[in-house]
């Protein structure tokens, strides 16, 4: 049980709440699929990897925070 002293503990910080309106996937990824030398694939073959291994990657909202899409997760791995 918390004390009144104790700060409250925060599950997903405030920055990553605004992810969905201004995080770079969701600003810029739509104009950078139209440069074919931003990226290592094409687009058509970025859209088969995603459904080869979107059902092995993808995880559940919970009541404490939406899940990250296997396209961004796909999108930011390296």
């Amino acid at each position: 049980m918390l004390q009144e002293d104790q700060p409250k503990q925060i599950w997903v910080h405030d920055i990553n709440k605004k992810r969905n309106e201004l995080g770079e996937f969701h600003t810029i990824f739509h104009d950078l699929t139209e440069d074919e030398k931003y990226f290592r694939m094409s687009y058509a073959k970025f859209c088969e990897l995603l459904l080869a291994i979107e059902p092995r990657i993808e995880k559940k909202n919970t009541n404490f925070r939406e899940a990250i899409t296997p396209r961004v997760v796909v999108v930011v791995a390296k």
